[in-house]
């Protein structure tokens, strides 16, 4: 029995991973596609559910957390030998292909879609359990894996035969990049290090919008039904993170040029757990775009939703970056929400700690939590603080959840 919690919304969840086609050097985005499904039969099969962490993503994971300490092999071998066990061998809380709920069950309206964007070295499953949550609340939820060399690995699906291919590869910042832009006689590494963060941001941008322009044709090439999806208008973007900073890169950015709406904006609601922002001036803020930090959000943004972590090393930054962020929404006629959460860090919304905290090797959740500092808190229960979270990620959708557009016509979006 796993120990991250079912989903609690009225539906059952099904899941495809598929890729869609995407405008960037990969030609293609991989995702995890959940969707609320019909109701189990007595006649349904056991149902297949996916692996939360396979053997090559854990590989991949160890590589990029632990290669400064053992080196790439090393950390790569033990993490694919221990990482799966570490976590109990968990799975997502969603079943595979099952057979999706028709537009019916939702009052003959099209399901919202939402789409998430994950962490450095995160991957489409990191946070499943808001993902879960969402889709079992009525909606369509398309995970991307970034093919930016910010994940910890991107792999395809060929769909023809099960085949898979490696996309991208995480690309280290102090192994690789820094090491490469000095070979290459650049001067100012640190403006050019900033320069390749917005770079893969606006990668990140590109691919989360291509994943809601091919939503539909994925989920009709993956179970052989249409599935009426609202994904043109109306949409949520979720992110945590580095996907945080590309989530509110979506809503500042929004309408500019974004796929298949052309200079329609898209979407109406914005969740970013712990955005990943510094700079010390306007000027050098990154992974944001500063043109695109300075210049405010859609008209067609509604709800602003952020959370912020006291317990990582760039926490004030965030609070400083998020806080003028929110005053330039603040002018408009949407809602601003921020949760503070002092005791918490920086991956408190995903569903890391819960899986390593509660398994049967807890010590490697300790590799995992590099990429942001924390104190010990063992009075802060992981299982505890993700349902919390995950309500406030439902209360933060509500009237979009339950097939009420939101009040925002299209409008077009300062670039």
């Amino acid at each position: 029995m796993g120990v991250l919690p079912a989903p609690s919304g009225p539906h059952r969840v099904g899941v495809v991973e598929v890729d869609v086609p995407a405008p960037t050097p990969a030609g293609r985005v991989p995702c995890a596609i959940y969707y609320p499904a019909q109701p189990k039969s007595a006649t349904d099969a056991k149902p297949k559910q996916l692996r939360w962490l396979p053997p090559g993503y854990a590989a991949a994971i160890g590589e990029a957390q632990l290669g400064d300490m053992f080196g790439a092999t090393l950390g790569s071998a033990l993490m694919a030998g221990f990482g799966p066990l570490a976590t109990g061998y968990e799975t997502v809380r969603a079943e595979v292909s099952a057979p999706p709920l028709t537009a019916e069950g939702n009052n003959d309206e099209p399901w919202p879609a939402a789409v998430f964007s994950h962490g450095l070295t995160g991957w489409r499953h990191v946070c499943s359990s808001f993902i879960v949550e969402i889709a079992s609340r009525g909606a369509v939820v398309v995970a991307v894996e970034h093919c930016d060399g910010s994940a910890c690995v991107a792999v395809g699906s060929e769909e023809d035969g099960g085949k898979t291919t490696v996309l991208a590869k995480y690309v280290s910042w102090e192994r690789e990049k820094i090491p490469e832009l000095k070979r290459a006689g650049v001067d100012d590494v640190g403006a050019a290090t900033r320069e390749w963060r917005r770079e893969q941001c606006d990668q990140r941008r590109v691919e989360l919008h291509a994943a809601l322009d091919g939503v539909r044709d994925a989920l009709r090439r993956a179970l052989g039904v249409s599935v009426d999806v609202r994904a043109d208008r109306d949409c949520a973007v979720v992110g945590q993170s580095f996907g945080g900073s590309a989530a509110l890169s979506c809503v500042l950015a929004d309408g500019a040029s974004n796929g298949t709406t052309g200079s329609r904006a898209r979407f109406s609601r914005c969740l970013a757990f712990d955005p990943w922002i510094e700079g010390d001036d306007d000027d050098a803020v990154f992974p944001l775009r500063p043109e695109h930090y300075a210049a405010g959000f859609s008209p067609a943004l509604r709800r602003l939703t952020v959370w912020r972590n006291g317990r990582w090393d760039l926490a004030p930054a965030v609070a400083k970056h998020t806080d003028r962020l929110g005053e330039n929404f603040s002018g408009s006629d949407g809602t601003v929400v921020v949760h503070d959460c002092k005791d918490c860090d920086h991956f408190a919304q995903t569903d890391v700690p819960v899986v390593f905290e509660r398994g049967p090797l807890s010590f490697v959740y300790r590799v995992l939590k590099g990429g942001g500092s924390s104190k010990d808190d063992k009075s802060l229960d992981a299982l505890t603080f993700l349902l919390s979270a995950r309500a406030q990620t439902v209360a933060a959708l509500d009237g979009w959840l339950v097939g009420e557009p939101a009040d925002c016509e299209p409008g077009t979006a300062t670039a």
